[in-house]
């Protein structure tokens, strides 16, 4: 969002959970974006709640005859599933035949959707997972019924465990998608990561989970 709004000349307001992303807050901020980082509890309801106060009051204040301010919610559209559509088809076109097993990070569930939806119209058998970060588990839940007891904490497994925040296209995925929601503690991800990188494949957090789990 941060080089879309720098190319296309506009002002670039973000709110996300404080101490989340640094190294992607620090890109944003190369590209002109304003980052607040939103210290609480509630992680990305926290940063949520702060974007929602800030722009309650200026509603109504038009530049050029637009509104000044606009939130792209990408997280409720359908536009946003259908724009990862293609990496499917690609990957498929790539390896000339049909995915037995797909594994995605359970975040606001486009990826899931966008890719998944494509991957089961091509094959009908496949078999699809999502994973959770133990410390938050979000899609976890809807999959099996909410846990007494749990706590949602913050985590490193950016992208994915919020709370607090209703995501159409991941209740979606995990009804009529995933096969099961599996769970995966830092630990377990980090020490994968830190295999791959000594290999020299520098893979990212949620990247580094999946392969974890893929090869158990």
């Amino acid at each position: 969002c941060a080089f879309i709004a720098r190319e296309r000349g506009y002002d670039c307001l973000v709110f996300t959970p404080a101490g989340a992303r640094p190294k992607c807050n620090e890109i944003m901020r190369s590209f002109g974006a304003e980052v607040r980082e939103v210290p609480g509890q509630n992680y990305i309801a926290d940063a949520r709640d702060a974007m929602a106060e800030f722009l309650e009051p200026r509603r109504s204040e038009r530049s050029n005859g637009y509104p000044k301010y606009r939130c792209p919610n990408h997280s409720q559209k359908p536009i946003s599933c259908e724009a990862l559509a293609p990496i499917a088809i690609e990957a498929l076109n790539k390896t000339g035949e049909s995915f037995t097993c797909f594994i995605g990070a359970a975040g606001n569930g486009c990826t899931l959707r966008g890719i998944g939806d494509v991957l089961k119209n091509d094959n009908s058998d496949i078999r699809m997972f999502a994973f959770d970060p133990s410390a938050a588990l979000q899609a976890y839940q809807l999959k099996h019924g909410k846990l007494d007891g749990h706590q949602p904490q913050t985590h490193q497994l950016f992208g994915t465990g919020g709370w607090g925040v209703d995501f159409p296209h991941l209740k979606y995925a995990v009804d009529e998608l995933m096969e099961d929601v599996w769970v995966i503690d830092e630990a377990d991800w980090q020490r994968t990561q830190e295999e791959l990188r000594d290999l020299e494949q520098d893979v990212g957090n949620t990247s580094a989970a999946a392969y974890d789990l893929a090869r158990d």
